[in-house]
């Protein structure tokens, strides 16, 4: 037996009685613990199971996809990324490996999968970047879980494809006045949706999910807990709850609405019989209306949720607290906002001029 480090990970290297090379990841990832785990090896053969070696060598991407869906995915993530991984994997992924064991995936099997998808051969159509980053995300994860399942010794090195800087639109302070105005005077009913859009930065789902229950009129907060999927509620996205601070004028509008509609639902936007709404696309004809009347652009409805954060950022507040706010799990996600900032980047700068500047020793 020997041991070696492999991509950063302790290996123990050895060969069964019958010969074939088998390669074990130490549990304890130090020098000192895989010749601990080397000799334990040694001590006991049996340790080392030959039907579980050849499960891992033989056990292919197609037959491990299901039993990763089931006991990895379902527990960590929403059943929107769930149904989403099972499509990448079906469509794509089981497709282009075919019977590839999950050891014989390789960074070369990688880029020829990139390759393929950019500038397919065989007349499909081709997919953005932004798309095969998300398979290569997907096919990165249940690899890392096979390797922590012991199926395999590595993970092959999985290089995402860099993409443009992403762009969106929204609407500034005085354009989400002018929208919220033609609102009230167009589409009355929709009042209280859009003006709870524009001053949380909720998703829809997570709007059309809000009940009576989460909103706290006293402490001025919504509690986010839920949303809508396939017409039904479940958690928000990254199973993150937050809770989000109300405006004054916010406080307003809701306790107005629900004067109105709290008797006959225990949802704060539901159908007209007082039902979960399941059909959310009906938000876009009173966007699209209230935007015209206000001789505003055509945007969607998620670039309210931009409008929020973005509206902010310009106001001077951190990153972070947008990040919290918005329900991201990553300040990565939030950074698309930073380019709104610069009175605050160059209020950063400015403290440069009042640093003493150095002594320059005199000369002879």
């Amino acid at each position: 037996m020997t041991i070696r480090q492999v991509r950063g990970k302790w290996i123990v290297d050895f060969y069964s009685a019958s010969g074939e090379r088998l390669r074990r990841v130490s549990p304890t990832q130090t020098k000192r613990g895989a010749e601990r785990y080397e000799r334990e090896l040694v001590a006991s053969a049996s340790s080392i199971s030959p039907s579980s070696s050849d499960a891992a060598k033989t056990m292919t991407l197609a037959e491990f996809a299901p039993e990763w869906l089931k006991t990895y995915a379902l527990v960590h993530n929403s059943p929107s990324e769930v149904i989403a991984k099972e499509v990448i994997l079906r469509r794509h992924l089981i497709r282009f490996f075919d019977n590839c064991t999950l050891d014989q995936i390789t960074t070369r099997d990688i880029e020829r999968y990139k390759a393929a998808k950019l500038k397919p051969e065989n007349g499909d159509k081709p997919l953005t970047a932004k798309s095969v980053n998300n398979h290569l995300t997907v096919l990165r994860k249940l690899l890392v879980t096979a390797e922590e399942w012991k199926l395999i010794c590595s993970v092959p090195r999985i290089r995402r494809l860099r993409l443009p800087t992403a762009t969106f639109d929204w609407l500034n302070a005085e354009e989400g006045a002018r929208f919220l105005a033609a609102v009230e005077e167009h589409y009355p009913q929709w009042k209280a949706l859009f003006w709870t859009a524009l001053r949380t930065g909720m998703r829809r789902g997570e709007l059309f999910a809000l009940r009576w229950e989460d909103i706290d009129f006293v402490a001025r907060t919504i509690r986010v807990r839920h949303s809508v999927f396939r017409g039904k509620l479940v958690p928000p996205k990254n199973k993150r709850e937050r809770t989000i601070p109300m405006t004054a004028s916010l406080l307003a509008v809701l306790k107005e609405h629900r004067a109105r509609t709290m008797m006959r639902s225990e949802f704060v936007f539901p159908k007209e019989d007082g039902t979960l709404t399941t059909h959310q696309d009906q938000v876009n004809r009173p966007l699209e209306g209230a935007l015209k009347r206000a001789g505003l652009r055509r945007v969607t409805f998620h670039a309210l949720r931009h409008s929020f954060a973005s509206q902010l950022v310009s106001a001077g507040r951190s990153l972070k607290e947008v990040q919290e706010l918005l329900g991201h799990t990553s300040i990565q996600v939030t950074m698309r906002y930073a380019h709104l900032a610069p009175e605050r980047m160059r209020d950063a700068v400015e403290v440069l001029d009042h640093v003493p500047a150095p002594r320059v020793a005199d000369t002879v």
